[in-house]
């Protein structure tokens, strides 16, 4: 595993672990591995270098996820679920960004947004990610992509 791949790798474990209570696992079963896409959110970033990081969850995780970080014994509804989501992905990208580039570098988060899997149109990252993982949790998987803007120059934005 790259540098880069395993420092995303270790921070998505351990903000699913700290923050949805869920045991993550880097092997992804039969039905993981199937399971469609369900929700997509993406936080754009700009600092030493820009880009953007997208968490997609597959499958039926989700509810999970989001009932998890709620502290609820049954599925929020939808727009909760998708709140979590959004949350998840935030905390992701304002941790692994320091890890990579180091702690004294400043980063600006961009509010995260939803990408609708169906009308994937709307979302045409720039590449390849730089780096991805994939994991495996209770009802799906997660996928988490590092995208750096192809036109950047290293400019910071207030």
């Amino acid at each position: 595993m790259r540098e880069m791949e395993r420092t995303l790798y270790k921070s998505v474990i351990r903000i699913f672990e700290d923050l949805a209570f869920m045991l993550p696992s880097e092997e992804l079963d039969d039905r993981q591995s199937k399971a469609s896409e369900r929700a997509i959110a993406v936080v754009g970033f700009h600092g030493p270098f820009s880009g953007k990081l997208v968490v997609r969850v597959c499958g039926d995780l989700l509810p999970i996820l989001a009932a998890n970080m709620l502290g609820e014994e049954h599925p929020p509804p939808v727009e909760k679920q998708l709140d979590a989501l959004r949350e998840i992905a935030n905390v992701i990208c304002g941790n692994v960004l320091p890890a990579i580039a180091g702690a004294k570098e400043i980063f600006y988060l961009d509010t995260p947004v939803l990408i609708d899997p169906r009308k994937r149109s709307n979302f045409n990252p720039q590449g390849d990610p730089v780096v991805e993982v994939k994991i495996g949790m209770e009802g799906g998987r997660a996928e988490i992509a590092l995208y750096k803007d192809e036109s950047d120059r290293g400019g910071k934005r207030p």
